[in-house]
């Protein structure tokens, strides 16, 4: 087709015609070589192949298949509003395809890639209905389903958590791609059609590099769904493990780096080989250094090893030799952050929030490095976006709530800890962060006079950092807040109490005083039992022995 086009462009250059047809083979050009496995075309490329398809159709709008073109290129450029335009143009075609396809794939192509723009645009309900709509018309009998409408529609599924109903239509889509005739269904991965010698009026079928590609990733999103059903289905090497290995060993298909990166997580999860698993991660990220499945895997894999710096050397170059790898520059800053280098690690940490702006783990990884520089301010923010995104993140919780402690906005804190406890009532870090919220604050309230205040605060403290103590014995820092609280309890005087036996201190304040001596005393002699536990706990630690020694 190029040769043809070239001379027809040679012999009328300025003709419409001649450009659409020229246009039309360079596209099928790069697609090609896409599939077998050749770098990408490059933007410029790209570009000058949209200005003479655009400007052969300026004059010759009837050309179908240009404007399929067109739509695939607005796909590869994320313009998502022109392509649906040229779709549509495409959709209300009524002349053929000039390579000879009827009219009914130029329209399943348009609806495919209307579908395809609907995906990328966010709107799967919308990309479902198109596929439905196909296959609607598909089980009436006016047009041959298709295997890419069964293999399109399972992934959309399967995205949507629909496992069982993904894995029917992929298994369709298998089905109808394991015929050789299936390959003249794929609107969108043309065969190529060739005579034989020996038999000229017979026409064979060439399974083109396009439609292997495509079988190759129905194999995958097959081993994915095997995957995710869990059982058999993900331990026994014929289900998930043999899909993947298929959609490996297929030359230049899109989905090969992935499946290498699936095996990598089979071998280590399920087979405990992490020798092969290492390799399989090592193959997909020389494929694409941008998986994620495979850089996170392999990172894992040196982490657990104790070869921290490996990993470290690992994220750096694919950061730098894939900018748009987005666990690289994660993996980066998580690592250098536990180096306790977090200066360092807010350039890679803002550069994954670049790529990324939605990650709540990398907000709650910059926010801890803003925390250990010392500075709250960007911290917090960075903790409170990472809660806005996640609000189950524990951890952002806790420190966002020991933030605003220091910044002493007490009652903001005490929201953040009580929010963390509310998610798991157990946590010894938001237990311990409540219970010295309240006592900051009741230290406050006795500083303004509100002694009954800070004797509620005082009680409500006790009884986080009593429960902290009662579940984490061997925990210092419980018993030693639990001594603290007790000595803030002896400052108060008269201590203020609601629970007394005595029914008749009410009326007599000398009983009254009695019995807010009695408190007090109880409560240092408390103080000092928990700063003895805390001291059998750490014997070196210098503050609680001072106390103990003042408490005696």
């Amino acid at each position: 087709m190029r040769r043809y086009s070239r001379q027809l462009v040679h012999s009328h250059p300025w003709a419409p015609s001649s450009q659409v047809a020229w246009g039309l083979a360079l596209f099928q050009h790069l697609q090609l070589q896409s599939c077998s496995g050749a770098p990408s075309a490059g933007p410029a490329i790209l570009k000058q192949v949209f200005r003479m398809l655009h400007a052969g159709l300026a004059e010759c709008p009837e050309r179908a298949a240009g404007w399929l073109a067109l739509g695939e290129i607005e796909l590869a450029r994320n313009g998502l509003t022109r392509l649906t335009e040229q779709h549509r143009d495409g959709n209300s075609s009524g002349i053929w395809v000039c390579t000879g396809y009827p009219v009914v794939n130029v329209r399943q192509v348009a609806m495919r890639g209307l579908a395809h723009a609907a995906q990328a645009d966010g709107d799967l309900p919308g990309a479902m209905c198109i596929y439905e709509r196909l296959l609607g018309t598909a089980r009436l009998g006016h047009i041959q389903a298709a295997h890419w409408m069964h293999g399109d529609y399972g992934w959309l599924h399967l995205q949507q958590g629909n496992l069982k109903v993904a894995k029917h239509h992929l298994e369709q889509a298998l089905a109808l791609a394991s015929n050789p005739s299936a390959a003249t269904l794929s609107p969108l991965r043309r065969p190529f059609r060739s005579l034989s010698r020996s038999a000229p009026h017979t026409p064979t079928f060439e399974t083109p590099p396009a439609f292997l590609t495509e079988v190759a990733d129905y194999r995958f999103r097959l081993g994915r769904i095997c995957w995710e059903l869990g059982g058999a289905l993900r331990t026994d090497k014929q289900h998930a493990h043999a899909h993947w290995l298929a959609a490996a060993a297929a030359e230049g298909a899109l989905s090969r780096a992935a499946a290498f990166a699936w095996l990598g997580k089979y071998y280590r999860e399920v087979a405990g080989d992490t020798g092969k698993a290492r390799r399989c991660y090592q193959r997909a990220l020389a494929i694409d250094p941008v998986d994620d499945v495979a850089g996170r895997g392999l990172c894992g894999l040196l982490n657990a090893a104790g070869s921290q710096e490996t990993a470290l050397k690992l994220c750096q170059e694919i950061a730098t030799r894939a900018p748009k790898a987005l666990w690289a520059w994660q993996g980066l800053g998580r690592l250098l952050l536990d180096q306790g280098r977090p200066e360092a690690a807010l350039v890679p940490l803002q550069s994954a929030l670049r790529l990324d702006p939605r990650a709540a783990a990398t907000w709650e990884a910059l926010g801890a490095a803003y925390h250990k520089l010392g500075r709250l301010t960007a911290a917090l923010k960075a903790y409170g976006r990472s809660i806005e995104l996640e609000p189950m993140r524990i951890y952002a919780l806790v420190q966002s709530g020991t933030i605003l402690r220091e910044l002493g906005s007490y009652p903001d804190s005490e929201a953040r800890f009580q929010q963390a406890l509310h998610l798991e009532k157990d946590h010894p870090a938001a237990q311990l962060g409540a219970a010295e919220t309240m006592l900051s604050s009741a230290r406050r309230h006795l500083a303004l006079g509100a002694s009954g205040l800070a004797a509620a605060e005082l009680r409500r403290a006790a009884k986080h950092a009593s429960a902290c103590a009662a579940a984490n014995g061997q925990l210092e820092a419980a018993w030693k807040l639990l001594g603290d609280i007790g000595l803030a309890f002896h400052a108060i005087t008269p201590l203020p109490t609601t629970d007394s036996p005595h029914a008749d201190t009410a009326k007599d304040p000398a009983a009254a005083a009695f019995v807010g001596w009695e408190a007090r005393i109880r409560a240092v002699q408390g103080a000092g039992r928990t700063y003895c536990k805390a001291l059998h706990l750490a014997p070196w630690r210098g503050s609680a022995l001072c106390v103990s020694y003042e408490v005696g």
